[in-house]
Parts: C-alpha cells; structure tokens; sequence
C-alpha cells in the first residue's frame, strides 16, 4: 500500500508545496505501476483533499492487481491540500494494517508525533518504507525504517 501524505509542514493546513505534492504523486504512481508490472497487488491511500465534482471522493484504492486505472484517477484527483492531519490519518489506517502488506510512505514532512507512530508501528512488525519527496531531503531517518529519497531524472 502506497500512502501519499501530502502535509508539507505545521500546522497542517498552512503549509503547502505544490511542487513536493506532485512530486509525491509522481512517486507514488510509478511506484504503483511498477509493482503492478511485477504482480503485486498495490493500492494508494492518501490525507489529500479529493477533487471531484459529482460526489464525496475517497482517497483510497484497495489493494489488487487491477488498480492502476483507479490509482492514476486518485493521483490526478489529489489537492494540494492535506484534509486532515497525517498523524491523524495514520492512526485511523494503522487499525487496518496487516503484517503481510509492506506500506510505502511518500513524503514532504514528517513531524515528531508522526515519527514515533511509524516507529511504533515497525516495532510491532509492520513493513514501513519511507519515500522523501521534500525538495532539500529534510524528512527525518526512523530507526529500523528504510528511507530512500525521491528526485526527479532527466531523460534525454
């Protein structure tokens, strides 16, 4: 499961970069197009405002090997502003984790109580990755947790 926190500071509906969010949001759906290539199921979580016009969007896919369609409309569909605080939303989707599932966190921002839920819940034998997207590599190292850092390649 891909989670895309899109709080870029505290408090949490005051700081927004537009540039670390569609960062993340490149990350996390080439992630998940990778994974699917290789037959894992993947889904995408996200704290982000939803932009959708006919009704109450979710910012949710459920894992499956058929997701990619609705993964590519949920990173399209993701605000630049976060709906609820990360640490918030983590604890609500932390009561849904499960120990065979690795969970892939993309990331701006990570603050000290977020941080201390994470390592907690890798102490509990959760597989938690951590994907930096902050345009200076600022998110914090959580011990025991990999953290890889995201930047952008040039083709040519």
């Amino acid at each position: 499961v891909i989670i895309l926190n899109v709080q870029c500071g505290d408090p949490y509906w005051y700081s927004i970069n537009e540039e670390a969010v569609e960062n993340g949001v490149l990350a996390s759906v080439s992630m998940a197009s990778k994974a699917l290539k290789l037959g894992v199921p993947t889904g995408m979580w996200t704290n982000a405002q939803v932009v959708s016009y006919k009704d109450e969007a979710r910012g949710e896919v459920t894992p499956s090997l058929n997701s990619f369609k609705a993964i590519m409309e949920l990173g399209a569909r993701v605000d630049f502003s976060p709906r609820v605080k990360f640490e918030e939303f983590l604890m609500e989707k932390a009561k849904s984790f499960n120990k065979i599932s690795t969970y892939i966190i993309v990331t701006p921002f990570l603050n000290e109580e977020t941080a201390g839920i994470l390592a907690k819940l890798k102490k509990a034998g959760f597989l938690i990755k951590i994907v930096d997207v902050s345009q200076k590599h600022t998110v914090p190292s959580i011990d025991g947790i990999e953290k890889v850092t995201f930047s952008k390649g040039v083709r040519q």
